[in-house]
């Protein structure tokens, strides 16, 4: 079970710090192989990709955070959250 030489849980804690960074990248490296497509669709590695990137309520952020009811990749996707891959423009008037 593993991937390049490295234990799956090592793996999947270098998916999850990839999947903070650009989840596009974590959708393409799950394409390289059926290994690495299971292991990047593990749910450790989604939970940690959405503790990184939601906006929790200020009323109950730790029940925001912890508890889920939608797989948490599905959740990634779902809802909101921080973007930043992109190039955001302001006009100042």
């Amino acid at each position: 079970n593993e991937v390049l030489g490295l234990p799956a849980d090592v793996t999947k804690n270098v998916l999850a710090w990839i999947g903070c960074l650009h989840a596009v990248s974590l959708e393409e490296c799950a394409r390289t192989c059926k290994k690495m497509y299971i292991l990047s669709r593990s749910p450790c590695v989604w939970r940690k990709i959405c503790k990184y990137s939601s906006i929790p309520s200020s009323k109950n952020a730790k029940y925001t955070i912890t508890k889920t009811i939608a797989p948490y990749r599905e959740r990634y996707f779902r809802d909101e959250r921080l973007r930043s891959d992109g190039i955001y423009i302001c006009k100042l008037s």
